[in-house]
């Protein structure tokens, strides 16, 4: 069996957290999967996964050989990557990775032009929460909210975000339109159960700063919950355009104060590991990201 068909059917199946998983990615049969494992620990005479009817966890020598193995992957898709890089197009998969609302709202918009213009190229999209280390998680791109300024990445902004306050139509009818940000005192209010900072409400008018933190009967871990909870009339919230202007257009949410949409409180980033040469299907993709996001009117900009 060839090594390094060993070595990328291992990584999967830790990654996919299921030899099922694993084929599915790899276009095998889970069966084919298994002997390729059993045939790998056999030839090394270690057991590197502990498999139950659940899930399957590394064994000590599983997580050294596993770090072993994404690092002579990494290192072979470098080698080709500067090999070619003079002469072809850019190509191989791109471990894409989007932050809380980014995947649906910003990356899955701009994948198929992607695609069109590459198609060498396959996309392995990923979701999450929090903001991950890169590097262990072997991502190609992150794309956040947010720029980071950690050792090691680059950082490009790709376009501003603003944060809106906005409600239902239902919920005003019933509750009122507060006319200011001290007015939502008297509101029922949606907030973060895990990002605190985004709980503290601004609104730049005549001139003047005004502030609020804002409570109420519901918080939640992620921004989809929240817009959920808002587009239901359970209260009002705060998110960023890019996630809620399809609602806004539509109608079923209503911005209370348009001064915050002259106010760009952040910026949409694409992270990459610095390296001494950027593969060529990652600076494809940011610079893809990059044009449509500012050569355009996005349909989630406002």
């Amino acid at each position: 069996m060839n090594k390094l068909i060993e070595m990328e059917t291992f990584i999967q199946v830790v990654d996919a957290g299921s030899l099922a998983a694993a084929a599915r990615r790899l276009r095998r049969n889970p069966s084919s999967v298994s002997k390729i494992i059993s045939a790998l620990e056999d030839r090394l005479e270690v057991r590197l996964l502990t498999r139950t009817t659940r899930n399957i966890t590394l064994t000590d020598a599983g997580e050294d050989f596993f770090e072993h193995c994404k690092a002579i992957l990494i290192n072979i898709d470098d080698a080709e990557e500067a090999a070619s890089a003079n002469h072809t197009e850019p190509r191989g998969r791109l471990r894409v990775i989007g932050m809380n609302a980014c995947s649906p709202n910003i990356i899955l918009p701009l994948v198929s032009g992607f695609l069109r213009r590459y198609p060498s190229i396959q996309i392995d999209l990923h979701q999450a929460e929090y903001f991950p280390d890169m590097v262990a998680a072997d991502m190609d791109v992150a794309v956040r909210i947010g720029e980071v300024t950690t050792k090691g990445l680059e950082c490009v902004r790709l376009a501003p975000s603003r944060r809106l306050i906005c409600a239902s139509p239902e919920y005003l009818a019933i509750h009122g339109t507060p006319l200011s940000l001290a007015c939502l005192a008297d509101h029922n209010c949606i907030g973060f159960s895990t990002s605190h900072k985004f709980n503290n409400w601004e609104l730049n008018r005549n001139k003047k700063t005004e502030k609020i933190q804002p409570s109420g009967n519901l918080v939640a871990s992620n921004a989809q919950l929240i817009r959920q909870a808002a587009l239901l009339g359970w209260g009002i919230c705060q998110l960023s355009d890019f996630l809620i202007n399809p609602d806004i257009e539509a109608g079923r949410l209503v911005v209370l104060y348009p001064e915050q949409l002259d106010t760009i409180t952040n910026y949409v980033c694409a992270i990459y590991p610095r390296k001494k040469r950027s593969p060529k299907k990652t600076l494809a993709f940011v610079a893809h990201l990059e044009e449509e996001l500012s050569s355009r009117k996005f349909k989630c900009l406002s």
